[in-house]
């Protein structure tokens, strides 16, 4: 598998994690915002959400951001050195999700840009 589609299959597995994260401290922290959540990125729903609970100030909140990047960015280096040990059904779901994506960003993009896309998505396929 080429760097840049493990890239995006990690980032699409941190957004899943991030999802579960949320939806795990949601109840703890007296959250109700469901709604709200399907509407946005998780990350900043627990953002928006401890925002409003502990009255956080802005410089909070940029703090509150980059440790939630740091954590995304752990999480990442993580699945990528063991990736190899998750089940095939894994991988295969993984990858075919890429895959989707892939031909999703490809459909909104004009030619160039498409030709862009590829060249740094598939460095193999010139």
């Amino acid at each position: 598998m080429n760097t840049a589609r493990l890239w995006l299959l990690l980032a699409a597995v941190s957004s899943f994690v991030a999802g579960i994260s949320v939806g795990l401290a949601a109840p703890k922290l007296g959250l109700h915002a469901a709604e709200r959540a399907a509407q946005q990125d998780p990350d900043e729903q627990f953002i928006q959400q401890l925002t409003e609970l502990c009255a956080l100030d802005a410089g909070q909140v940029r703090l509150l951001r980059m440790i939630l990047a740091s954590h995304e960015s752990e999480l990442r280096d993580i699945r990528r050195r063991y990736y190899d040990q998750f089940p095939v059904s894994f991988r295969r779901e993984s990858s075919m999700a890429g895959s989707r994506m892939d031909m999703r960003v490809l459909g909104m993009l004009k030619d160039p840009q498409r030709k862009s896309y590829q060249a740094i998505n598939r460095p193999e396929q010139k």
